[in-house]
C-alpha cells in the first residue's frame, strides 16, 4: 500500500518522502506486485487521475476511508480496483451501500471491527473483505483469520505465514453459500419466478 502526500510523492513514517509515486510504481514496482495507492483527499485523487495512463492502471488499485475519492478516480479509469478502508460504522448495510455506490468491490476494515459474523455478511453481500491488523499478537492474528477475512494486512507477514502453517490442509475459514444461478433450471424455466421460489425451497441463498 503506497501512501501519498499531495504532491502525489509516496511517504513512510509520517511523512519521509520516497520518490515521485509514477517512479516509484515504474521503477520499483514494475509488474512484480499489484499497487495499491491509498488516497487522502480530492487533491491526491485528481493528481492521481491526472497523473494516470491507461497502460499505467492496468492492474492497481485505489484506497480510502473517504469512499467518494474511489468512485472519483474510477469514473475515469474503471478498470482500477475499489478498496473502502473502513474504520467505523454504525450499520453494516451503510457499509455495503457505500461501498456498492462508489464502485468498490473490496471492504478494508480495521481488526477491531472484525469478527466472524460481520466478515460473514459482507461476503454475504459479494464484498471482499480484508483486515488491517492493528496488534501483531499471535492470539490476535488468529483471530483475524478465523474471522473467514479475504486477506490481512500485516508488517510481519512471515509470521502470519507461519500462522497459518498451523491449519490443516483444507480447513474451511469462510462461510460457503449456494447460489443457484437462473434458479433451479434443472426443473424449472431459466430466470423464472417460480425456479427461484423453488430454489430458495430447495436451499440456495442467493
Amino acid at each position: 500500500i503506497l501512501h501519498v502526500n499531495d504532491n502525489l510523492e509516496v511517504v513512510v513514517d509520517g511523512g519521509t518522502v520516497v520518490d515521485g509515486l509514477k517512479n516509484v510504481m515504474n521503477n520499483n514496482i514494475k509488474k512484480d506486485i499489484i499497487p495499491v495507492v491509498y488516497l487522502e483527499n480530492e487533491t491526491q485523487a485528481q493528481k492521481f487521475i491526472e497523473m494516470s495512463t491507461k497502460e499505467l492502471v492496468i492492474d492497481m488499485a485505489v484506497m480510502a476511508s473517504d469512499a467518494s475519492l474511489i468512485k472519483m478516480v474510477k469514473d475515469v479509469f474503471p478498470v482500477i480496483r475499489g478498496i473502502y478502508h473502513v474504520k467505523s460504522y454504525e450499520k453494516l448495510i451503510d457499509v455495503v451501500h457505500t461501498a456498492n455506490s462508489n464502485y468498490a468491490g473490496v471492504v478494508a476494515l480495521d481488526q477491531s471491527l472484525v469478527n466472524h459474523d460481520v466478515v460473514e455478511y459482507l461476503h454475504a453481500r459479494f464484498k471482499t473483505v480484508w483486515v488491517l491488523q492493528e496488534e501483531e499478537t499471535d492470539f490476535e492474528l488468529h483471530n483475524s483469520i478465523v474471522s473467514g477475512c479475504y486477506g490481512m494486512i500485516v508488517k510481519d507477514y512471515a509470521n502470519l505465514y507461519d500462522l497459518y502453517q498451523e491449519y490443516e490442509t483444507n480447513t474451511q475459514l469462510r462461510t460457503s453459500f449456494n447460489v443457484a444461478h437462473r434458479g433451479l433450471s434443472s426443473i424449472c424455466n431459466e430466470n423464472s419466478v417460480h425456479g427461484t421460489e423453488k430454489a430458495i425451497m430447495t436451499g440456495a441463498t442467493h
